[in-house]
């Protein structure tokens, strides 16, 4: 073997790792197992997060102490922060996809809540 065609197997397989890497690199970030990507900038590293705009919310609502809850249409709990499952005495993953109005003494309170203003 020549030393050109050595040379081009080296190179060859440095492409193949390289690509393997990159594959490995996508497929983490499309399911979700990566969070921040670190990028080299001229010589400083700089942090780019992949979390949607909704996160930094979440956690405000989630961290707050009164109690917050997202409800569908039909009255079904689909979020609450901690404060409210305290507030209910049931953890927030039973209280998600209940029905807000079974943890009301009054069903017409439920009407009230659920009416657009």
């Amino acid at each position: 073997m020549t030393t050109k065609s050595l040379d081009r197997d080296l190179e060859l397989e440095t492409l193949r790792n390289r690509l393997e890497e990159a594959e490995e690199t996508l497929r983490a970030i499309r399911t979700g197992a990566v969070d921040a990507l670190v990028i080299d900038r001229e010589g400083a590293p700089v942090i780019y997060t992949l979390n949607s705009a909704s996160e930094p919310y979440r956690l405000l609502v989630e961290q707050m102490r009164e109690g917050a809850v997202t409800v569908s249409p039909t009255g079904t709990i689909v979020y609450c922060n901690s404060a409210f499952a305290r507030l209910a005495g049931l953890p927030s993953e039973r209280l998600r996809g209940s029905l807000l109005g079974d943890l009301l003494p009054d069903k017409d309170t439920l009407a009230t809540l659920l009416t657009p203003a």
